[in-house]
């Protein structure tokens, strides 16, 4: 189920394996199997879902603690899931594996409409559903899935990612380097090219009219008039595959993928709206996907059975224990800096002890002061080493707010 998440800033960091005692910000969950795990969809912070290999569904619905194998009627590869509420899903994949449940994941039916295989699968509601998949095809149902029609789309080409910025325009990425678009709720679609013949793996929008697209060979490709023209960013990260992105507001997002030949995970993020990124190895297999319930929280996950969480958590720093209700999250400015930032404190209304932290990307806390009579806090960058740093200020042990820094 794909999430409104709201216009704060998300924080995102690699995942540190460490001795030592510090709360990580990337944990690696033990998921029981060696398959592939593609797709992701996170209903809640406590409730997710992930597909993979040999028709392989796991669902959590403690945080990722337990995961639990839920039997499909197929063996082939799933490559996309999403539920419209805490019962209702479906999951795609590949020669016609469509999938649905209506118990949350207890039992899944399977649903013939074409042996071509299937790439990803959106719902507008509890009636409208749209599916992408191998040669140019895309299918619709307006019934909640008893009957599907095909959908005109002008190409050949496999269809892989798919994104909606409204009911009725949305966007879908080719194999061949193309990306349809649709304005009337993918009744029709338009094909108009990228600028590359690579595969393109997911597009995502940041608003109405500012996209980008990620795909193989490291391809990263923006537009800011709503798919009209595409252009490769000033500063583009490499790598050998991107399997999915997204930007949770304008000026930050995150892709995921890896390195095909050593097999090894990637997570890149932008704080600048993709003009710049960071990139983080999470010592992980190639990573295929993720999904964000709320700003604090997200899963991920990859081959050979990969799945990581994300978590900002309470009083004890920024890792993966327990979080309290709706903390705030604050940006410092300048952001990055060379000598000092600041960060205003005035709209926590800090009611007696409060604690700052600033922790390092892994895990461990480098800094620690009361504020709890501060409204402009001054962050000096004194004996600390340029990169990424994340804060969190707690106040009767409980965490009233988060951000990050990053020093140049």
């Amino acid at each position: 189920m794909k999430k409104n998440i709201p216009s704060t800033l998300f924080l995102l960091s690699l995942l540190i394996y460490s001795t030592h005692s510090y709360s990580q910000i990337w944990s690696q969950l033990i998921s029981g199997t060696t398959n592939h795990l593609i797709a992701v969809s996170a209903i809640n912070i406590d409730t997710c879902y992930v597909a993979g290999s040999n028709g392989t569904i796991l669902k959590t619905t403690d945080g990722g603690l337990n995961w639990i194998n839920q039997p499909t009627p197929t063996s082939q590869i799933l490559y996309a899931m999403d539920f419209l509420n805490s019962n209702n899903g479906f999951a795609v994949g590949d020669n016609g594996a469509l999938l649905k449940t209506i118990n949350g994941g207890a039992t899944w039916t399977s649903i013939f409409v074409t042996s071509e295989s299937f790439r990803s699968v959106k719902y507008f509601n509890s009636m409208q559903i749209v599916i992408t998949g191998g040669n140019g095809l895309i299918i619709k149902t307006t019934d909640g899935g008893t009957t599907w029609s095909t959908v005109s789309t002008s190409t050949t080409s496999n269809i892989y990612g798919m994104k909606f910025t409204s009911s009725t325009v949305g966007y879908a990425t080719c194999f061949n380097g193309n990306i349809l678009k649709t304005t009337d709720g993918g009744t029709t679609w338009t094909p108009s090219s990228s600028g590359v013949s690579t595969q393109l793996n997911t597009i995502s929008f940041s608003g109405a009219t500012n996209g980008f697209v990620v795909g193989a060979s490291g391809v990263l490709r923006s537009t800011t008039d709503g798919g009209v023209t595409w252009s490769t960013p000033a500063m583009t990260p490499t790598s050998d595959f991107f399997h999915c992105h997204g930007f949770l507001t304008p000026s930050n997002g995150f892709i995921t993928g890896g390195n095909i030949s050593t097999n090894t995970g990637v997570i890149l993020e932008t704080t600048d709206g993709g003009l710049t990124w960071t990139t983080y190895y999470p010592g992980t297999s190639r990573l295929c996907n993720v999904d964000f319930p709320d700003v604090f929280t997200g899963y991920a996950a990859g081959l050979n059975g990969t799945i990581l969480k994300f978590k900002i958590n309470g009083s004890g720093g920024m890792g993966t224990n327990d979080i309290s209700a709706n903390p705030q999250l604050l940006k410092a400015f300048p952001n990055p800096f060379s000598n000092f930032t600041s960060i205003d404190l005035s709209s926590l209304h800090l009611n007696g002890m409060a604690s700052f932290k600033l922790f390092d990307v892994t895990g461990k806390c480098v800094k620690q002061e009361d504020v709890s009579t501060t409204k402009i806090l001054k962050i000096e960058k004194g004996e600390l080493n340029a990169g990424v740093y994340y804060f969190n200020i707690t106040s009767k042990d409980k965490q009233a707010a988060a951000g990050k820094i990053i020093i140049e």
